[in-house]
C-alpha cells in the first residue's frame, strides 16, 4: 500500500508517467485492457463541448483510465492540500477544482461548454463515491444530474472488474486494502458510442437514458 501511494503521489506531483502507472497497478496485482479506444480520440477531436462519464467503482478507476487512455485526463476534484501541492499538474491537465462556495453543477457546466478541441476531455463519475458502495454487481451507482445539465454530447466509458469490487467504506486506505484482499483483479475498460441529447430530452431523461445504456452494456461484458 505504501509503495502504491508513493507511485500515485509521484504521478500527481510530477506529471503523467505510464511506467509509474503500470508499476502502480502491477504492484496491486491489477491488470486489464481497453476496448474501442479509437472512439475516445474521435470524440475528443470532434466535440468541443462534450463530456466523458464513467461508472465509479474503486479509488483506482482514475489510474486505470490514465493507463488505458495513454494520456493525462481532466477530472473533477475537490479543493484540498494534495490538490494545492499538485497545482501545476492540475492546471496543465485542465482539471476542474470545485470551489466550495459555488454550485458544483454550475462549475461543471461552464467547464464543459468552454472546452476547446485541443484541451483534455473532462471525465466525471455521475454516481460520485456512492458508486463504490453499490453491492449489486448488475447495477451501477445511481447517476446525479450535474454532468448532464449542459445537455452536451456524452462519451460513456465503462470500467468492469473481475471479481466484482465494491467497498463498505469509501476511505481510500480501506478501499485499497479491499482491492488487495481480492488477490488478482482483472478489468475491462470499454468505450461506447457517443450519446446525444434528443430535442425532447430533459436533463433527467437524458441522464436516465445514458445510465440505462451504460448499465446494459456493462452487464454484457464478460
Amino acid at each position: 500500500i505504501i509503495y502504491s501511494i508513493i507511485c500515485l503521489v509521484i504521478t500527481i506531483l510530477f506529471d503523467y508517467n505510464k511506467t509509474i502507472i503500470e508499476s502502480f497497478l502491477e504492484n496491486l496485482n491489477i491488470g486489464g485492457y481497453c476496448e474501442d479506444l479509437e472512439k475516445y480520440y474521435e470524440f475528443k477531436k470532434k466535440h468541443s463541448n462534450g463530456i466523458a462519464v464513467f461508472n465509479h467503482t474503486t479509488h483506482v478507476d482514475g489510474i486505470i483510465l490514465l493507463n488505458e487512455l495513454r494520456e493525462p485526463i481532466s477530472i473533477v476534484c475537490a479543493k484540498n492540500i494534495m490538490i494545492e501541492l499538485s497545482k501545476k499538474i492540475i492546471e496543465k491537465w485542465k482539471c476542474l477544482v470545485v470551489e466550495p462556495n459555488r454550485s458544483t453543477t454550475e462549475q461543471i457546466t461552464k467547464k464543459v461548454l468552454s472546452r476547446k478541441n485541443s484541451e483534455p476531455l473532462l471525465f466525471i463519475a455521475p454516481s460520485g463515491s456512492e458508486g463504490m458502495v453499490e453491492q449489486d454487481e448488475n447495477k451501477m451507482g445511481i447517476f446525479k444530474t450535474g454532468a448532464f445539465v449542459s445537455l452536451s454530447p456524452v462519451l460513456p466509458v465503462i470500467i468492469k472488474y473481475n471479481p466484482y469490487v465494491f467497498t463498505e467504506n469509501v476511505h481510500i486506505i480501506e478501499s485499497m486494502i479491499n482491492i488487495i484482499n481480492k488477490g488478482k483483479v482483472s478489468y475491462c475498460v470499454k468505450i461506447l458510442d457517443p450519446i446525444y441529447p434528443k430535442e425532447t430530452d430533459s436533463i433527467e431523461s437524458f441522464k436516465n437514458r445514458v445510465y440505462d445504456i451504460m448499465n446494459t452494456e456493462k452487464n454484457k461484458i464478460n
